[in-house]
């Protein structure tokens, strides 16, 4: 199985830097996902492309990205993107996930369909503004998709270009 090995997420309360792995979720890793902590019935992505994200020495996923290619098209459609729930809000111990899957993706695409790389999303409504303001997203229809300088701004931001 290949290993993708990539930046780092950031640690809160101290700053600091851990080093992440994301790789394809096995099967054996969907018995321990649970709604309570990332929000969806995961077992029913299985056939997609799902995602994990995981601290380098450890086993524990943190954040979960399920996607879909849209070759016709040239992009990427992110249709489940989640972070364990101790990792969210005010609150999160940890920081950077879904940055880190985000541009992830976008190399994907970016390896995948060249120059017209692009990525999609359909958020939530109470998202919508935070990925257009974190992440650079604009709003194309009910999608908000990600492309050109913006795509390759996310990859370099969180260090996908190596």
């Amino acid at each position: 199985m290949r290993r993708f090995r990539f930046v780092y997420l950031v640690e809160v309360k101290t700053g600091q830097k851990l080093p992440v792995v994301i790789e394809k979720m096995t099967e054996q890793d969907y018995e321990f996902i649970t709604e309570q902590r990332f929000w969806f019935d995961w077992k029913a992505e299985k056939q997609y492309h799902v995602y994990k994200l995981t601290l380098k020495d450890n086993s524990d996923i943190l954040g979960i990205v399920s996607i879909e290619y849209f070759d016709i098209e040239e992009r990427i459609e992110v249709r489940l993107l989640a972070v364990a729930q101790e990792h969210k809000g005010a609150e999160k111990l940890i920081d950077g996930i879904t940055g880190n899957l985000l541009a992830y993706v976008c190399s994907l695409s970016l390896n995948k369909y060249g120059l017209l790389a692009a990525i999609s999303l359909l958020p939530k409504t109470m998202l919508k503004q935070h990925y257009k303001s974190k992440y650079g997203f604009i709003q194309l229809g009910i999608r908000l998709m990600l492309s050109d300088n913006d795509l390759f701004k996310l990859i370099l931001k969180y260090g996908y270009d190596r």
